[in-house]
């Protein structure tokens, strides 16, 4: 088990033995890159593939599809239905 007791009463405790705030601040960043770079690969290498394999399916689609919207869509297939719309008046 851990002794946290140093955490309660820093004043007894050596100055270089205290966590800077410079240390914390270099800790964040590469934390904060860390972060960065797995949202990247896991875009770019994981989801963009697949994305990109639908978009191929849609488009070589000899008859129309008629995809199942799941309840994370439905925002954009609003947004799409409503945008379809605004077009569709304006050309009248």
């Amino acid at each position: 088990m851990l002794d946290s007791s140093h955490l309660h009463n820093t004043t007894s405790k050596p100055r270089q033995e205290l966590i800077s705030g410079a240390f914390l601040r270099k800790l964040n960043r590469d934390l904060q890159s860390r972060i960065a770079e797995m949202r990247r690969f896991a875009f770019e290498e994981q989801d963009a593939p697949v994305i990109e394999a639908q978009q191929q399916i849609i488009e070589n689609a000899m008859e129309p599809l008629d995809p199942v919207t799941l309840s994370v869509d439905v925002g954009c297939v609003r947004y799409k239905r409503v945008l379809n719309n605004m077009l569709a008046a304006e050309q009248r």
